[in-house]
């Protein structure tokens, strides 16, 4: 959230832009400009420049009210299951509509690291070969709900699995590191990384 107040002696009327610097494709953002909210949007829905349909006038010592007019909210998935890390990066300008020299900017820097569980208790789950090759193998003590993700976010991967032993085949993935995680009921989410070579 930012707040915006006009220290002039005269009214001003602004309009706002927000530009895409970087987002990650599994990721959502919620931008309000001006008083006017979107829902929430994903990587490919968010244009890479876009101005607000209105302008608002402050008059002079007025300010923009953070919680109402003027803020970004990104989400690291639909929900904690889908969460996924990657960096998102937009900068809004609130320009002068009388004068573009006038101006305010915000760069606003959404970071997401996943924090990974190792497994602590080999009876959890287990993943093997690793490095995989055609097929990864897991073998669950209780039905789990399994993703895979890329290390940079995308989810490539999700099925209900019964307990016991499951292949998934990992042969067209491109070579290099990925992160699976399970949910089950007795574990939560618990999450290991593996290679396909």
């Amino acid at each position: 959230m930012w707040r915006i107040t006009n220290t002039s002696i005269i009214p001003v009327t602004f309009e706002a832009t927000l530009e895409k610097i970087s987002m990650s494709a599994s990721h959502l953002l919620i931008h309000c400009m001006l008083g006017t909210c979107t829902n929430p949007l994903s990587a490919l829905q968010v244009p890479a420049s876009q101005k607000s349909m209105s302008h608002i006038t402050l008059q002079p010592g007025a300010s923009l009210e953070p919680s109402q007019n003027s803020y970004l909210a990104m989400f690291s998935g639909w929900n904690s299951l889908d969460a996924t890390e990657g960096e998102n990066v937009f900068r809004v300008i609130y320009r002068n509509v009388n004068n573009e020299n006038d101006y305010v900017t915000f760069l606003c820097t959404f970071n997401f690291k996943m924090i990974s569980i190792e497994v602590a208790d080999e009876n959890s789950f287990q993943v093997f070969p690793n490095p995989a090759k055609d097929y990864l193998t897991i073998n669950l003590e209780e039905n789990a709900t399994v993703r895979i993700f890329t290390v940079d976010g995308i989810k490539l991967f999700k099925e209900n699995l019964d307990k016991g032993l499951s292949n998934i085949t990992v042969n067209h993935f491109t070579k290099g590191t990925y992160i699976l995680t399970t949910e089950t009921v007795k574990k939560g989410s618990v999450s290991t990384k593996f290679i396909v070579e």
